[in-house]
């Protein structure tokens, strides 16, 4: 009797209950190995998804790098169970490039520097880079050492320090900068508010422009660190204005506007993975970043017209038509978008 009963008791699904006719339940699909194994085979089995040679998820990569397109004619086919789902493949992807990112801007800091002579922005990676500076050697007598050809190549460096101020202009103004170093912010008037509260705001925008200028030349890191913390929300909401791009654009192929989505999802997928592959050239440095960076930038391009080719099946003339006019709506969307994050970091800085 208690043999029978351990017997029952093995052929039903732990998880479900459900009679077994396998190693796997044919109702949860739980696979039915024991833990009592060595500890290597359960590490093994714990990777399994990624590392082994027909998983979904190196089948998904390498169909979302080589092949454009396919991946959402498979899943428009029905042929799902064999790739990674469009949103949980957006998620991963989008977590690990923004993280990488991150990590990048961690590890090599971007420096800020606000000209105020020049009136002009100097972005950087490596504050310790050599600048293209007058030489220790230079005959400082000479006459012809100050002409104006030296004079262009002379580099600021209190961009290293903190002793400098700066001029962040909105608007024009005849004003020079040794007259007035704070910032200025002209131009900015609403007619649905009254006087005075457009002079509200341009006296909180003029505090916050100046709050961020300051943050700009003693700790730029932030300044970049907030541009990263928003850039993955900017792009998901830009995800379903690509989606509605490709509707008006590709109007009359039928397609339902959940069937452009998943096309922009890959797409996105796709642009977040090969920037995991450039930012890894970047690592390695030299011409091989430069190489590998060219390369990418030419693969894209022809990944995009080969994914609308691919995807919707029209000529090669349309296609490309169609490849300039999405391309031109969706960088003008991108940077109101950019423009718009910005605006809310300075609010809220």
């Amino acid at each position: 009797m208690d043999d029978e009963g351990v017997a029952k008791e093995v052929s039903l699904c732990p998880n479900c209950g459900t009679s077994l006719k396998g190693q796997f339940c044919h109702q949860c699909g739980q696979n039915q190995k024991g833990f009592d194994r060595f500890f290597l085979s359960l590490v093994s089995e714990a990777f399994e998804d990624l590392i082994s040679h027909d998983s979904r998820a190196i089948r998904t990569l390498f169909a979302l790098l080589l092949r454009p397109g396919f991946l959402t004619l498979e899943y428009f086919k029905g042929r799902r169970a064999h790739y990674v789902q469009p949103l949980r493949l957006y998620f991963i992807t989008s977590l690990v490039c923004f993280f990488a990112i991150s990590l990048q801007n961690t590890l090599s800091p971007s420096f800020i520097n606000f000209d105020g002579a020049q009136e002009e922005l100097v972005i950087g990676n490596d504050l310790d880079k050599p600048t293209d500076t007058a030489t220790p050697d230079s005959d400082s007598n000479d006459p012809a050492a100050g002409d104006e050809p030296a004079q262009e190549k002379a580099i600021d460096t209190s961009a290293k320090t903190s002793d400098f101020t700066s001029e962040f202009k909105f608007g024009s103004s005849d004003e020079s900068p040794e007259k007035d170093q704070n910032v200025k912010l002209e131009g900015l008037h609403f007619d649905l508010l009254t006087e005075e509260q457009n002079q509200t705001l341009v006296t909180f925008y003029r505090a916050q422009l100046e709050k961020a200028t300051k943050l700009a030349t003693e700790d730029p890191a932030e300044l970049v660190d907030m541009a990263i913390d928003s850039a993955p929300i900017l792009v998901f909401c830009l995800l379903p204005i690509f989606a509605l791009l490709l509707k008006l654009i590709y109007f009359r192929t039928g397609r339902y506007y959940t069937e452009h989505l998943v096309f922009a999802v890959h797409i996105h997928c796709f642009l977040y993975t090969i920037n995991l592959i450039d930012l890894t050239g970047f690592l390695i440095g030299g011409a091989v970043a430069e190489g590998l960076d060219t390369l990418i930038s030419f693969w894209i391009v022809i990944y995009l017209f080969l994914g609308l080719r691919n995807t919707y099946a029209q000529g090669w003339i349309k296609t490309a038509f169609k490849f300039l006019i999405l391309t031109m709506s969706y960088t003008t969307a991108f940077v109101f978008a950019v423009i718009f994050a910005a605006l809310v970091n300075v609010t809220i800085l």
